[in-house]
């Protein structure tokens, strides 16, 4: 089982896909480092994920807001280390869950251009292979 967090200081959508691909969701409050404290996100991982999880979990995906200084990814990776203790775990920025979105394992360049508060204008170039 994979389990991928995304997660804002309001809410967290969690996805797990299970080994026949089968994919479950929860929606649950959000987690800050900066502002919540690390007791927060244990609470919605045992209440939110937990009961979810009917098989051997390999990897984690957590892309957060908050997540950029690493001691708070290791405080994180530590309390999901809690939990799956086996599973591989990586923790990002909520902007490299989105740059995944975008390009997948492709190279690329996501830019963001706003003249005005609205509207945001990205592209994207896939870079030649190096």
């Amino acid at each position: 089982m994979i389990i991928i967090a995304d997660s804002g200081g309001s809410k967290t959508d969690w996805r797990l896909i299970q080994k026949d691909s089968t994919i479950l969701q929860a929606n649950g409050p959000g987690f800050n480092p900066y502002y919540q404290p690390i007791e927060n996100l244990s609470k919605g991982i045992q209440e939110m994920v937990k009961p979810l999880v009917t098989e051997p979990v390999s990897k984690v995906f957590f892309y957060g807001a908050g997540v950029s200084s690493e001691k708070n990814q290791q405080t994180i990776k530590a309390t999901f280390n809690s939990f799956f203790p086996t599973a591989d775990i990586e923790i990002g920025w909520d902007l490299l869950a989105a740059a995944r979105a975008l390009c997948g394992n492709e190279q690329g360049i996501a830019c963001i251009w706003e003249p005005v508060p609205t509207p945001v204008y990205m592209t994207y170039q896939k870079l030649p292979a190096t």
